[in-house]
């Protein structure tokens, strides 16, 4: 793993832990380390009696760009392995893109159903766009990416994850 990525994965996890909280939702979450060869999960998942927050998660983290590879974020049968996961577990999915940029990073949701219907088509990349520019024509290489921010001081997290919308950024710390 990354240092990169394993950085973003904690902090999504503490965002998830924080808005739980401040919410009073029951849930729980947990991420998972990946040093086994052939593991089929995600980064992070979240256990929950409500339906809308029984999650799975996969985090990437790369360079701000306007055009993501999917044979570049997911290695070999890693796509295929973590879509037939979440089938079975019944886990609604999202894929975080942490895009790395100065003077800060931002964090973009995006569902997993929207993703596989590119990789089924056999599209090669894609290209993010906000929702609410809608209504306007989708090119067939765009998919709908809310970034995460704070509003308020509390992260618009529950939007997505509630209301199927999407939506993040994560609290960058000083370096001392």
């Amino acid at each position: 793993m990354a240092k990169r990525g394993y950085k973003f994965e904690y902090h999504m996890r503490k965002l998830l832990e924080h808005y739980f909280e401040d919410n009073g939702i029951s849930a729980y979450v947990r991420r998972e380390f990946q040093n086994v060869p052939n593991f089929a999960g995600t980064d992070i998942t979240v256990d929950s009696p409500d339906p809308r927050y029984y999650l799975s998660i996969e985090c990437k983290s790369r360079k701000s760009k306007m055009r993501y590879n999917l044979k570049e974020l997911f290695k070999g049968d890693q796509f295929e392995r973590i879509t037939e996961t979440n089938k079975k577990a019944g886990r609604r999915g999202f894929l975080a893109i942490e895009s790395r940029s100065r003077p800060k990073n931002k964090t973009y949701l995006i569902k997993w159903d929207d993703v596989a219907q590119l990789y089924a088509r056999g599209q090669p990349s894609f290209r993010m766009f906000d929702p609410s520019e809608l209504p306007r024509p989708v090119k067939k290489d765009e998919i709908a990416a809310r970034e995460l921010v704070k509003i308020d001081g509390k992260w618009n997290v529950g939007e997505v994850f509630a209301h199927n919308k999407l939506g993040a950024s994560y609290p960058r710390r000083n370096k001392k």
